[in-house]
């Protein structure tokens, strides 16, 4: 339910009459239901003839009981015409039905006395401290009605928490077809305008190696609402052919459930072709069955060797949360033919340092193209 924006002013005149501070509090909707969005703006404008003069600004923190606050947004120091723009948003999520009054927030603002330059310093010389007249200001207050949801009991599909407003699942991974021991990268996101602050993803898929990372959320705002993400990526690792689940979640419009599933994904395990031989007569197909076998013999042992070391170059990538612990666990864990790989990331981090990128952020993707890399330059032996 979009309503127009209500703005309400509180003006402070100061310096003969001019409006040098501004301060405005708006609530994007006057009604709203439980657990629906509704967005709190307040703004401070300060007029710059009077910019110099101020030595602190403090905006009380916004509490408002039966109600959850979170600060989504905030502008300091923005010239705004004459003035200079300081603005905090809120997005409020009201946890029950009733009429709430958000009372008038407090603006503190400490203005520099004016005195003579002789008097900020005492006869040796050393500094005082400023001193500091502070006057107080208010916000409009402003009053919410939150209605409460009613809900047919055959609708009632919802968790505890529901979440108000349009929203959808989305499901990415890279291919359906890897080998065994490869790694899966697989990306989810929730997108919706209700509260998924305290919401996660867990997954878990019998006999995979599931690796998760922490889940963020980030938010954009699109009119008089903010559009939330929660987003988790996964590392997947399976001998065998496996299904990634359907993730399900509801959200409730104007009163009426609506479900929302993502689709599972069928991942399956590329097993080595198995060659087939035409018979011609016993003996010669006798010799080409031992000469057949030994070569297999010979490619198998030669391919699970290789296997094992990718593999597990693979789970050391997957299980690091950081460069340092990776190339820790490389040179403690794996044999001396290894190096060359270590020293390769050395190197490509070194290289990047000077750059803006940040060697604080585990690339995960980054590791595992460095690694195919390796493997087709280097022949790397292991100890069994």
């Amino acid at each position: 339910m979009l309503q127009k924006f209500l703005f309400f002013s509180l003006s402070i005149t100061l310096l003969q009459g001019l409006d040098k501070i501004l301060i405005d509090s708006a609530i994007s909707t006057p009604k709203a239901f439980a657990h629906e969005q509704v967005l709190y703006t307040i703004s401070i404008k300060i007029h710059q003839d009077i910019f110099d003069k101020i030595h602190s600004l403090d905006i009380a923190r916004l509490y408002l009981p039966n109600i959850k606050s979170i600060e989504m947004e905030r502008i300091e120091g923005v010239h705004e015409g004459e003035y200079i723009l300081y603005q905090m948003r809120y997005c409020l999520y009201p946890t029950q039905s009733g009429i709430f009054t958000i009372e008038p927030l407090a603006v503190q603002v400490g203005f520099l006395d004016s005195t003579d330059d002789e008097s900020t310093h005492d006869v040796f010389l050393s500094p005082k401290s400023p001193q500091t007249t502070t006057q107080t200001f208010l916000s409009a207050t402003h009053q919410l009605e939150v209605m409460p949801l009613t809900l047919d009991s055959q609708d009632n599909l919802y968790t505890k928490t529901p979440l108000y407003g349009v929203s959808r699942l989305i499901t990415h991974a890279l291919t359906h077809n890897v080998g065994a021991g490869e790694p899966l990268e697989f990306d989810i996101a929730l997108e919706s305008y209700g509260d998924i602050f305290d919401l996660d993803f867990v997954l878990d898929i019998p006999n995979v190696s599931i690796y998760a990372s922490p889940a963020t959320i980030s938010s954009k705002q699109d009119s008089d609402k903010y559009l939330h993400t929660l987003s988790k990526h996964f590392t997947l690792i399976a001998q065998e052919t496996y299904e990634i689940p359907s993730f399900g979640y509801s959200y409730v419009q104007n009163t009426k459930v609506y479900p929302i599933a993502s689709t599972p994904y069928a991942i399956h395990i590329q097993d080595s072709p198995i060659p087939t031989y035409t018979k011609k007569d016993s003996l010669s197909w006798w010799w080409l069955w031992i000469v057949l076998c030994g070569i297999s013999c010979i490619s198998i042992w030669l391919w699970w060797k290789r296997y094992r070391t990718t593999h597990k170059l693979y789970v050391l990538i997957a299980n690091a949360h950081s460069y340092k612990a990776l190339l820790q666990e490389i040179l403690t864990h794996l044999p001396h033919t290894y190096a060359p790989f270590a020293t390769m990331l050395e190197a490509y981090l070194y290289s990047q340092t000077t750059s803006r990128f940040s060697t604080d952020f585990y690339d995960k993707k980054l590791l595992y193209a460095l690694a195919k890399e390796f493997y087709a330059t280097h022949n790397p032996k292991e100890a069994l």
